[in-house]
């Protein structure tokens, strides 16, 4: 396999969205994902070649842009002619210290650290941080049937700035890639991202090498004490034996070949639409980019190693997704240079005053939406690590004993739960994950939202005096939510069994 690199300019603000929660505000992703740089490249190939819609019937087309021959990564930010990559997450810093460690290799001991956010390159044994620079900016909302803006009702772009340098490569065959630099050419400007037709999204990509060997980085693969480090430089999605997307650290150990372990994760989806058909791609659960394990591997498995290096791990490798790379942490002392404050997001001042009524009622309906969402994820990731599932028909009644009333309380539920027939618990006895049956499982369970993960929901709710743990109509609510997309996964799953679809 043979790469390119290429270098992306951006010439004004670019917003490549990215789902938070809040209705009010578009947020932007900090790099430039591979599914939009192969949208740069498709539309721009059927503007020059005027395909119209069936473009999809051309040979070229769909050998570069639809088969995967081609392979457009991620682009991540350039500092200091540098190109850098998503700081590991398992490199971290002391809490109001400056020490820093890789905990895939040591546990510091009486010492309390934490995640180090954004990009990063070595410099021997030196980590060189940097953030992308974002704004925010308010816009009205226009009544398309009028033409004018909707008085009082203002939503927020975050948005990259421009005057910023990312960098990526295009990996496949060397004649598939001389081939399709020939018809791009050396330079060109386009647009990626959302409102490309206002002022967002104007970008200059350049070819900035030869075609080349792929070398997915740094690392040189040893195998010193037969471990070695794995480290995500994008998202991974994986499939399961059912066809849904998982989290599952056995399914990677599965997909790979090898044993972790250790690992260091942090899980997200993936979702995204597809302007040119008008559709939307279904949600997908991933290993975000970052997550690192310890691998165990001996020398003999180093070709093996240098494939997987090369060639990625899991799904839509040819969108960016499942790059990987060996030995690039490495047991050594670690000190950092820190200079995410130069790069950081423009800082906004609070208005003096006391927030608006309207304000409140927006930031808990926002901090709301986003705890529902996560405790779907959760419920996702949880119903796909059970084995040996009940029939259909018990799920489904288990679903409609959830759904009977919009907000069950708990207590009822496990009621209705302990008046099944034997055969039925016996049933959910049988059905396990790795630590519990489903009936213990089921009876066990509740909503605690310290473990959705979202740091900042307790920091916002105190601003408008809203504390979602402490709201018993609400984690009820939360709680038929979690079951109801449990048993809906659950179902899926038999469905997908007994070749029902």
């Amino acid at each position: 396999m043979q790469k390119i690199k290429y270098r992306l300019s951006t010439l004004s603000p670019v917003l490549i969205t990215v789902n938070i929660g809040d209705v009010n505000t578009v947020n932007t992703n900090n790099f430039i994902n591979g599914r939009s740089l192969l949208g740069v490249f498709a539309n721009n190939y059927i503007k020059k070649t005027k395909a119209g819609r069936d473009v999809h019937l051309d040979e070229k087309f769909y050998r570069w842009f639809l088969k995967g021959d081609l392979r457009f990564s991620n682009a991540y930010p350039v500092d200091k002619n540098t190109p850098c990559f998503p700081v590991p997450l398992s490199i971290q810093k002391e809490k109001n210290g400056k020490e820093i460690f890789d905990l895939l290799f040591e546990e510091p001991e009486n010492k309390q650290t934490e995640a180090i956010p954004g990009f990063g390159f070595w410099e021997n044994s030196i980590l060189s941080t940097c953030k992308v620079k974002k704004s925010l900016n308010f816009h009205h909302k226009r009544d398309r049937e009028k033409g004018s803006s909707e008085k009082g009702q203002i939503f927020n772009y975050e948005s990259i700035d421009g005057g910023q340098v990312f960098e990526g490569n295009i990996s496949g065959p060397e004649e598939l890639l001389r081939d399709f630099t020939g018809f791009f050419g050396k330079k060109f400007i386009a647009y990626t991202g959302r409102s490309r037709k206002t002022q967002y999204g104007k970008i200059e990509m350049e070819f900035i090498s030869a075609i080349e060997p792929y070398e997915a980085g740094t690392g040189d693969i040893k195998t010193d004490n037969e471990t070695v480090s794995m480290t995500l430089l994008s998202d991974l999605i994986l499939y399961n034996d059912y066809g849904f997307s998982t989290t599952d650290v056995d399914i990677l150990e599965k997909c790979t070949g090898f044993k972790i372990e250790k690992s260091f994760i942090r899980t997200g989806t993936i979702s995204n639409y597809i302007s040119v058909w008008h559709l939307r791609k279904p949600s997908d659960l991933c290993f975000l980019a970052g997550s690192t394990f310890l691998v165990k591997a001996s020398q003999n498995d180093r070709d093996k190693l240098l494939k997987l290096q090369e060639e990625g791990i899991g799904e839509r490798k040819n969108e960016g997704f499942g790059r990987v790379i060996f030995n690039w942490q490495k047991k050594a002392r670690l000190t950092g240079k820190d200079e995410q404050k130069e790069q950081n997001t423009k800082e906004l001042s609070r208005p003096a005053g006391a927030i608006p009524e309207i304000a409140k009622e927006i930031v808990k309906k926002s901090i709301k939406d986003l705890i529902e969402r996560e405790i779907k994820i959760l419920a996702i990731k949880d119903a796909d690590r059970f084995r040996k599932l009940p029939t259909k028909s018990l799920i489904g009644r288990l679903e409609a004993m959830i759904k009977k009333s919009k907000t069950i309380e708990r207590d009822k539920f496990i009621s209705n739960l302990e008046l099944l027939r034997k055969s039925a618990k016996d049933k959910l006895c049988r059905c396990r994950n790795d630590k519990k049956t489903l009936y213990d499982f089921i009876k066990d369970y509740k909503v605690n939202i310290d473990m959705i993960g979202k740091d900042k929901i307790k920091e916002f709710g105190k601003e408008v005096n809203f504390y979602p743990e402490h709201d018993s109509e609400f984690l009820a609510e939360l709680y038929r939510i979690y079951f109801t997309t449990f048993f809906a996964i659950m179902r899926k799953r038999v469905n997908k069994e007994k070749g029902e679809g």
